[in-house]
């Protein structure tokens, strides 16, 4: 259980404290929102003598920071979330709920591109974190080379582990820890069954999975039809103009669950491994 609540909102500034007995909030980066963009960060780290009397842990956890909030009229509609959990901070009755019941609105704050740009000029990003989360929001695709950097003696590069490599992506996307789950399909048709029971929740956080096999292959993606409203028409017209994108035993394909799809080389060989968190 978390607790909380946010005191004060102007245009130039936010407050507040928030405590868990379970999860150390002290020294946690939590950043302000407002309409899926990110307005201001800062960590929770200031004493309060009313909140250690009340033994809520050292009493280190209010916050007190910067935000740029151009309409006073805005105040009431700005939420803070954790930069590494799942919680969001709302105003209306001091209220904590989980990102499951707000994944829609979550996922869209963390991944605007207005907001990874604004985390990316403060270094919060690295250059290749900023590509996925870009990618994967804009395109709905996105693929990463499981190659490092070659040895200081010129050998052979190393090749990473794809669910390792998957594992962390999936943290990144999601801004907290997450269990991977892999399931192997035999087939493009089961392949397309279990993408669709990943974007409807029923495997996994969703919408994204991750796909490795030790056969190269490739899947005609329609990029950024996972943004676009309609039924079987729509799909068609995605696939259509769709690209091919390559997996293999080298590259893994982070594919967002909801895009129109399909498998471009005549079969899906048995070794085909789907990542989800």
């Amino acid at each position: 259980m978390i607790r909380g609540t946010i005191e004060y909102v102007s245009e130039r500034q936010i407050g507040g404290w928030v405590y868990s007995p379970y999860i150390e909030t002290r020294d946690q980066t939590v950043m302000a929102f407002l309409d899926g963009k990110c307005i201001g960060a800062g960590r929770v780290e200031i004493f309060r003598q009313d909140l250690a009397d009340a033994g809520l842990g050292d009493g280190f956890q209010g916050f007190n920071f910067p935000i740029e909030l151009d309409d006073p009229a805005d105040r009431d509609r700005v939420v803070l979330r954790f930069e590494s959990g799942d919680v969001m901070l709302l105003q209306s009755g001091s209220k904590v709920v989980s990102a499951a019941s707000t994944r829609a609105e979550a996922t869209g704050v963390a991944h605007s591109l207005a907001n990874l740009d604004w985390m990316r000029g403060r270094g919060w990003l690295d250059q290749a974190e900023f590509d996925f989360l870009k990618y994967v929001s804009q395109n709905g695709v996105y693929d990463r080379s499981l190659l490092g950097p070659k040895s200081a003696g010129g050998g052979e590069r190393q090749k990473l582990d794809p669910a390792e490599t998957a594992k962390a992506l999936f943290e990144l996307y999601h801004m907290g820890a997450v269990t991977l789950q892999q399931q192997v399909v035999a087939s493009a048709e089961s392949l397309i069954q279990l993408a669709a029971e990943i974007a409807e929740g029923g495997i996994g956080r969703g919408p994204l999975l991750a796909i490795w096999s030790s056969n190269r292959g490739h899947i005609a993606v329609g990029e950024g039809s996972h943004k676009r409203a309609g039924g079987a028409e729509a799909r068609a017209a995605a696939l259509e103009a769709a690209i091919d994108w390559p997996y293999g035993p080298d590259r893994l394909l982070f594919l967002d669950s909801r895009c129109a799809f399909q498998a471009r080389t005549p079969a899906v060989t048995g070794d085909l491994v789907v990542f989800a968190a």
